[in-house]
């Protein structure tokens, strides 16, 4: 029978084991898991029609209810909060993102991964992350299999 000194260590080892387990799924889960293929159907994308085009796209509707995120595109401001979408300049953004209205054709023909990966690749996107990268990554998880898109 176990004193009640080995009992504690018998706990702590228990738990040490099952947030190993913890840790590793969600390593496994955010950074060996493919992003979802889905075929891209071309479309005119506007500054107009922007907000309700974003809001179709799964990585938004897979954003964590308290993410806020903010893009710029061009000069006009769109604010990404939870799972929805709206025009405007987003409050307390954990992340904000700057892509030139140029490259809306772009993501227009060749979807968002396209439009984005071309941007990085010119250098004329902008990420700016106002949290660091460990609670981000926390944080939005479920969308680490869409990380791809961002090069």
């Amino acid at each position: 029978m176990l004193d009640k000194r080995g009992s504690a260590r018998f706990v702590l080892i228990g738990f040490f084991i099952v947030a190993l387990l913890i840790a590793g799924y969600f390593i496994y889960d955010g950074f060996f898991a493919k992003p979802p293929s889905s075929a891209w159907t071309p479309r005119e994308i506007t500054q107009e029609n922007l907000p309700s085009e974003l809001g179709r796209l799964a990585v938004v509707q897979e954003m964590p209810e308290s993410g806020v995120i903010g893009l710029r595109v061009g000069e006009e401001d769109y604010a990404i909060s939870g799972k929805s979408v709206s025009s405007g300049l987003a409050e307390n953004a954990d992340i904000s993102v700057s892509l030139p209205e140029s490259y809306l054709d772009i993501v227009g023909e060749q979807g968002w991964c396209a439009g984005l990966q071309q941007a990085k690749a010119n250098g004329d996107l902008q990420v700016d992350l106002r949290q660091s990268t460990s609670s981000l990554a926390v944080k939005y998880r479920a969308l680490l299999k869409y990380r791809e898109c961002l090069g």
